[in-house]
């Protein structure tokens, strides 16, 4: 609380917690709450990557109102999904609810990036005991067989407060986005590598990340386009493209296609918004949520820092199998 108090004293935006990923995947729900009142005496929002995207969404969103709520400090949910095929559809839930919030007087917004796949490190597959202790107990732990067993037992089974990407879908939605002494994996899934090998996938998994050790990113295909696109259309969302600035591999094409994708696909060609909203969700409404001045209106004594577009014409370009090329 007290280097929240002294970052926030000095110019920081907000706090913000990742509850899927190790270590803040130990952290309780009063911890969270006590470091989000130091935030709120701020006038800074609580910012989070839910407990959950995939089958139990609806209760990890609780879990953030409730430390909101507790707390005094406005919520915003990070890149807002609900993955998996045990979640599809699930937004029909949660953005009433947050609706209802707003409508109580709850200041809560959410943000999201218009594709059906996430990207992320391929060590948050695994249960999070895995991680404990580190990079070196990781690849130690993924070196020893009895301990794959647990890993995969857990995988199958489930592990009480765990997302378990995997589980939810499959070895055959995770591709490898980036292994850099490893390049011949970029683009594969974990699935394909398997077979290729004649091994299972887990020990695929495990035995890149000790060849990497532990820095291996992947692209997890796990959304429906009903859903992405009922997020961008909610009027309290805003747009970011959670890239992950890497060089090399096969990065997710978000990077680079995220703002002109939205721009393009989304509101001149499938009219799901207006190209006004479509910038304001971009400029404006981020810049007031975070509190930075002088940015994302246009105006006297602003930044003038301006992008001309020709708005009949702009397109994203990326993809998965060529994610870098510019809009």
């Amino acid at each position: 609380c007290l280097l929240l108090d002294r970052a926030l004293t000095a110019g920081a935006a907000g706090l913000s917690t990742g509850l899927i990923y190790t270590p803040g995947t130990y952290a309780g729900t009063d911890e969270v709450v006590a470091l989000a009142a130091v935030a709120a005496r701020h006038g800074k929002p609580y910012v989070t990557h839910l407990r959950d995207e995939m089958s139990r969404v609806e209760e990890a969103l609780e879990e953030a109102v409730e430390i909101a709520a507790r707390s005094g400090a406005p919520l915003h949910v990070s890149h807002h999904k609900t993955a998996g095929k045990y979640a599809w559809g699930r937004t029909k839930r949660t953005l009433p609810r947050i609706s209802t919030l707003r409508a109580e007087g709850m200041d809560v917004t959410c943000d999201v990036y218009p594709y059906t796949a996430g990207s992320t490190a391929l060590g948050a597959m695994l249960p999070p005991w895995a991680s404990e202790g580190g990079v070196s107990a990781l690849t130690a732990r993924l070196a020893d067989p009895g301990q794959r067993d647990l890993m995969r037992l857990a995988i199958a089974e489930g592990v009480p407060g765990w997302e378990n990407t995997v589980g939810n879908g499959g070895w055959d939605r995770i591709s490898i986005a980036c292994a850099p002494r490893h390049s011949e994996t970029e683009g594969l899934t974990i699935a394909e590598l398997a077979v290729t090998r004649g091994q299972d996938p887990l020990d695929v998994a495990a035995a890149l990340l000790v060849a990497e050790q532990g820095e291996v990113t992947i692209i997890s295909h796990s959304m429906v386009e009903e859903d992405v696109r009922r997020v961008l259309a909610a009027p309290y969302s805003m747009i970011g493209s959670d890239g992950v600035p890497k060089p090399g591999g096969r990065p997710h094409p978000r990077w680079a296609g995220t703002f002109p994708r939205v721009l393009g696909h989304y509101a001149r060609d499938l009219g799901l918004l207006s190209l006004e909203t479509a910038v304001h969700k971009m400029t404006g409404m981020a810049a007031a949520r975070f509190g930075l001045r002088g940015r994302g209106v246009i105006a006297e004594g602003a930044h003038a820092d301006l992008v001309v577009v020709d708005p009949a014409t702009i397109a994203d370009r990326a993809t998965f199998t060529d994610p870098l090329l510019p809009p």
